[in-house]
């Protein structure tokens, strides 16, 4: 007796259609016939800059463009579609924006545009070594959600920016982003 399975999301590899049905051994895409895939996770990411290394804020004043992140540590699993919110560290820490993972990590050097807003220049030669993705911002906060506001949450307090303040990319459980979108749906 086969058990019935829960519900899940497909896409198609050829037109990107995406159907949520039970699952089933040989579905294919109703627009154009191509076999269907279950649908990856979506991951959350947490990226922080420090100010004092890279002015983000005058960037963000500047253009709301797509901005390149080093993802040094974990490359090979952030990928194009993961949902990211962007921290700043020092005095007035915590969540400035909110965004999207808009490629697959690569090898790409800074534009003379990137390159600018840099105030630590040893930054740039690492984007010549090391993988890179390209974060679309959706959301850029009026006033952040602050450092205190997020340590004194109970679903906050244990974020890896706390735990291991000198890195740059943090995974984010799935309760975190929802209670960061939730506080700061009221900034």
């Amino acid at each position: 007796m086969l058990l019935a399975s829960r519900e899940k999301e497909f896409i198609c590899r050829k037109c990107g259609y995406v159907i949520s049905i039970r699952h089933k051994a040989g579905l294919f895409c109703p627009k154009c016939g191509t076999i269907l895939r279950e649908k990856p996770k979506e991951k959350y990411w947490l990226f922080q800059f420090n100010p004092k290394i890279y002015r983000w804020h005058e960037r963000i004043k500047e253009t709301h463009s797509p901005e390149r992140w080093l993802v040094s540590r974990y490359w090979k699993k952030i990928s194009k579609g993961d949902a990211v919110i962007l921290w700043s560290s020092g005095l007035e820490a915590g969540v400035c924006a909110f965004g999207k993972v808009i490629t697959d990590p690569e090898i790409v050097e800074l534009s003379v545009d990137e390159i600018k807003f840099w105030i630590d220049k040893s930054i740039i030669d690492k984007f010549k070594q090391k993988k890179s993705v390209l974060v679309e911002y959706l959301k850029v906060l009026d006033k952040p959600l602050s450092e205190e506001q997020c340590h004194s949450d109970p679903e906050l307090c244990g974020l890896g920016v706390f735990l291991n303040p000198q890195g740059t990319n943090f995974r984010l459980k799935p309760v975190e982003w929802d209670r960061i979108v939730d506080l700061t749906c009221n900034l």
